[in-house]
Formats: C-alpha cells, sequence, structure tokens
C-alpha cells in the first residue's frame, strides 16, 4: 500500500471534521501546505459538509463506525461508548500501520486522546485550541493526559502554555493560526460595526450588542453586522428588539463572501469571553480593520493595547462602549491603528507558520 508515497515524512493528522470551525480551517490548510513535500492523511471522524477543500495530494479518510452485534450490554450507554472509543482507537493504529505514518498530528479534545492512545509506532503531536482554565475541570483533565503523553505539543498563545505543568513547557512551542486574506479594509469606511463568530455563549455576542446600544446613544446612525449561525440567534434578535435595535442589528448568517461584506467597516469587535485563538480577529486584522477585542485568552497576545488594536476587559459593555466611541471620533487613530493591525498580520502568513511547523516535525 506504500509504493506510491512520495519521500518526505509519512504525516497523519487527526480533526473532528473538516465541516467549518477554526481548528478544522487550520488543520486543512496545514495538511495542505505539508503536502507539498510530505505524503500527508488527514483523518476526519465526523461527515459534516466538506466546507474546506483539500488538496488533490492529501488522502481524505473518513472513520467508518463499524457496525455492533445487538448485544444487550451494549445498551448500557458507557459500555457502548468504551466499545466506539475502542474502534476509532483499532482504527487510527490500523491506518498507522497501512501507511507507515512517522508523525501523528491532532487537534482538539477527542483527536489529541485518540493520538497518544492509539497503537502503532508514530512520533505524537498534539496542538490545543482552548483555554483549559475557561472549559472546566473535566476538560482540563483530559488535556493535560493528553499533553503528558504526547512527545510535542503545540500550543496557541503563551497564557495557554504557562497554564501546564514545567515538564510539558519544555516540549512544547507557541505557533499562531495562519491566515490569508487577499481582500483590504476600504479607505473610507461606511458607519457601520462587524463581528464574526458563532451565535453561542462564549462568543458573547449579548455583551456586544448591549454595548453597541450605548454606544448609539452618542451614534445613532451606525449599524451593527453579525456574520455567523448559532443556537442563540433567535434570542440575540429578541435582546436587539428589547433594546430598540431591529432595524440597527443585522444577523448575516454564514457568508462565503464575508470578507467583501466587512471590508467598507469602520470597526471589527470581538466581544468574546474565552477563545483558543480567533482566526476571526486575526482576520480583521490582516484585512486593516481597526479592532477591538476582550482581553480574552489570545487576543492580548495578538494585540498590542492603543497600537494595533484595542482591548476591553471580559463581560465590560461600558469599556466596549467607550472603545468604539473612541475609534468612531478618532479617524487619525482608526487609521494608525487599521495599518499597525495589518503590519502585525504579515507574520501569520501560511508560508511562514507552515516554516514554523516544520521545524517541529
Amino acid at each position: 500500500m506504500t509504493q506510491d508515497i512520495p519521500t518526505g515524512k509519512r504525516i497523519l493528522i487527526l480533526i473532528s471534521s473538516i465541516g467549518g470551525g477554526g481548528a478544522e480551517r487550520v488543520a486543512s490548510r496545514l495538511a495542505n501546505g505539508l503536502s507539498e513535500k510530505h505524503f500527508v492523511c488527514l483523518m476526519i471522524f465526523n461527515r459534516k459538509e466538506k466546507t474546506y477543500e483539500l488538496s488533490s495530494r492529501v488522502r481524505l479518510i473518513e472513520y467508518e463506525k463499524p457496525r455492533t452485534c445487538k448485544s444487550r450490554l451494549l445498551r448500557i450507554g458507557r459500555i457502548r461508548r468504551m466499545v466506539d472509543r475502542m474502534a476509532v482507537l483499532k482504527s487510527v493504529a490500523d491506518v498507522r500501520r497501512a501507511y507507515e505514518i512517522d508523525t501523528t498530528i491532532s487537534f482538539l479534545e477527542s483527536q489529541n486522546l485518540f493520538n497518544v492512545l492509539a497503537g502503532g509506532g508514530t512520533r505524537r503531536i498534539v496542538s490545543e485550541r482552548n483555554d483549559p482554565y475557561c472549559k472546566g475541570s473535566r476538560y482540563r483533565k483530559k488535556s493535560r493526559f493528553s499533553c503528558g503523553r504526547a512527545d510535542f505539543v503545540v500550543f496557541q498563545s503563551r497564557k495557554v502554555q504557562a497554564m501546564y505543568p514545567a515538564f510539558v513547557q519544555a516540549k512544547s512551542c507557541i505557533i499562531h493560526n495562519p491566515v490569508e486574506v487577499a481582500c483590504k479594509a476600504a479607505e473610507e469606511p461606511a458607519k457601520k460595526i462587524v463581528t464574526a463568530g458563532r451565535l453561542v455563549d462564549q462568543k458573547n455576542h449579548r455583551l456586544l450588542i448591549q454595548a453597541f446600544a450605548a454606544f448609539r446613544q452618542k451614534h445613532p446612525d451606525y449599524q451593527l453586522y453579525i456574520y455567523g449561525k448559532g443556537e442563540l440567534e433567535e434570542d440575540l434578535s429578541a435582546l436587539a428588539g428589547e433594546l430598540g435595535l431591529t432595524d440597527r442589528v443585522h444577523f448575516e448568517g454564514f457568508r462565503e463572501d464575508v470578507y467583501e461584506e466587512m471590508r467598507d467597516a469602520e470597526q471589527f469587535v470581538l466581544s468574546s469571553d474565552f477563545e483558543g485563538l480567533s482566526n476571526a480577529l486575526m482576520e480583521a486584522m490582516q484585512m486593516g480593520l481597526a479592532c477591538i477585542s476582550t482581553d480574552c485568552t489570545g487576543s492580548d497576545e495578538l494585540i498590542q493595547d492603543g497600537k494595533d488594536g484595542l482591548i476591553v476587559p471580559v463581560g465590560d459593555a461600558d469599556a466596549m462602549a467607550r472603545a468604539m466611541c473612541r475609534l468612531a471620533e478618532d479617524p487619525d487613530l482608526r487609521r494608525q491603528i487599521g495599518r499597525a493591525a495589518a503590519a502585525t498580520a504579515m507574520q501569520w502568513l501560511p508560508e511562514k507558520i507552515l516554516k514554523e511547523w516544520e521545524r517541529i516535525l
């Protein structure tokens, strides 16, 4: 099975799906980039609609859950979950052996566990994509286990790296996400504020809408555009109505042309309670938009407050409204921040990030 494998390393990447999400996007880009020099398999475990395109050089492996016998024991949820996990681990080990994989890279909680627990001789690299402190004790235990058992660990921020024991930090490094947005911010922006992200509690769009309501008391002619889908859309729309913003807050859903839609915005605002590292913020900075972010994990390492963006405390709607007013009322500051953000974002170009990954293979 291995006669068609090119020279270079034999790499297996584990990710839940390629059906949307920040980690999924990074895994897809990494697979495409590495496949130019190495043989790369990308193994997914959830057959969602495939949002991200893969190079023809990448071998996509879709895990197929085996049929199980109708044993009464399998009616017990705990036993069924254990049998399912064993089947996944066997499948990962089989792929490693079949393709003579020498390095396995994994993203996200479950795949990191599969990586370190499955058999098959391989170097195991896990990537922590979240803020474990905000994900709860159960998540932290699993993450510490995966990172402890891995041969190498990739973190996205120094803050998260510092949460782990010294022996984990010693076998780790920081690699940011690859970002490439060709669309640039308009020279003359509209009175438009934008954000992008799933409509879930973590992103705290409620805070953004409340801040926008306060901001509009001084600047009533602005509009807020929210790009993304999620379970909270109805609740957030109701909140906008309660605050008298029905015709001022626009829920745009998922847009393939989101960068074109955002390019004429005056400000990009990230209101998250926590992040691993926000792709949306990094992309907005690369476009040259003037950005505001809560000081959630990662953002305070992407942005130098007052130089290439503005940082406000997590959960503070008043501070966010003041920052929005500051940008609206000071065009020179806004332009300066946008230009500096675009310069900062040059370090996240895919070819530069790919070299950082290749150094640890």
